[in-house]
């Protein structure tokens, strides 16, 4: 079995300038970190769900902060804008 530093460095060799550039600026936006974490929390973990009253918006926890719905979306709609909306023009380059 690879090691997955190794495995990753031999993906991305593979990747041309442009794409590799692309796929850097994503990982480096603070909001795309946040939420894969929050997905990852989501898909990987179990959520703890109180129900208290009043009601309460639903808060996923990450590390040590926590990110209401509303919050998520705002993030998600952020990085599909500056970073998605760029692939396009990326790709008639690969």
């Amino acid at each position: 079995m690879i090691p997955k530093t190794k495995k990753k460095s031999a993906l991305r060799a593979l990747l041309p300038p442009q794409a590799l550039q692309w796929v850097d600026a994503i990982n480096a936006d603070p909001q795309y970190k946040q939420i894969k974490a929050v997905r990852n929390a989501l898909t990987h973990a179990r959520v703890l769900r109180h129900f208290t009253l009043p009601r309460r918006r639903l808060e996923i926890p990450i590390e040590y902060d926590r990110f209401d719905v509303p919050t998520v979306i705002r993030y998600a709609r952020n990085v599909g804008t500056t970073h998605v909306s760029k692939l396009p023009t990326i790709l008639p380059l690969l």
